[in-house]
C-alpha cells in the first residue's frame, strides 16, 4: 500500500555535488578571470576532470594570487609535465600563501601538498577550497560554496 502522507524529499535531488559547486565557484569571472587551461571549467563533466585540472597547482596559484592581490603568485612552475614533485611545489606555494594571507591553516588537511596523489582524498581539496571561498566572499562579492 502506498502511503499518501509520505512526501519525497526533493531538496536532496536539487543539491549539486560538491565538485560542481566548487567548479561553479571557480568558474565565476571574479574568481577565475580567464584561463587558458583545457578543458575549461565550463566544459567539465566529471569530478575526475576537476581533479586533473587542479592537480598541477598552476590554476590554484594563479587564482589565489589574482583574487587576493590582483597578480599571479610568483614562483609557479607552469610546465610540470605531470611530474609530481613540480606539481607539489605549486601546491605547497598555494598552501603557504593561503595560510599567510587568508589565515587558513592546513587548507588541505594533513596531506598538505601530497593531497592530489590519491583521488580518494579529493574531497579534502574541495573542503579546503570551500574554506577559501568563504574567506573571500566579502572581498570578491561571490558567494562561497559549502
Amino acid at each position: 500500500a502506498r502511503m499518501p502522507f509520505f512526501k519525497e524529499d526533493t531538496s536532496v535531488v536539487a543539491h549539486k555535488p560538491d565538485w560542481e559547486r566548487c567548479r561553479d565557484w571557480l568558474q565565476d569571472k571574479k574568481v577565475t578571470p580567464m584561463s587558458a587551461k583545457f578543458p575549461s571549467l565550463g566544459e567539465m563533466k566529471s569530478e575526475q576532470e576537476l581533479h586533473y585540472y587542479l592537480k598541477d597547482g598552476t590554476e590554484l596559484c594563479r587564482v589565489i594570487g589574482l583574487v587576493t592581490m590582483g597578480t599571479v603568485l610568483e614562483g609557479i612552475t607552469y610546465r610540470t609535465n605531470n611530474v609530481s614533485t613540480l606539481e607539489e611545489k605549486n601546491i605547497r606555494l598555494f598552501i603557504t600563501y593561503v595560510e599567510k594571507e587568508l589565515k587558513i591553516k592546513d587548507v588541505f588537511d594533513k596531506q598538505k601538498e601530497k593531497i592530489f596523489r590519491k583521488y580518494i582524498d579529493f574531497h579534502l581539496v574541495l573542503d579546503g577550497l570551500s574554506k577559501v571561498s568563504k574567506k573571500l566572499e566579502t572581498k570578491l562579492g561571490v558567494k562561497g560554496f559549502e
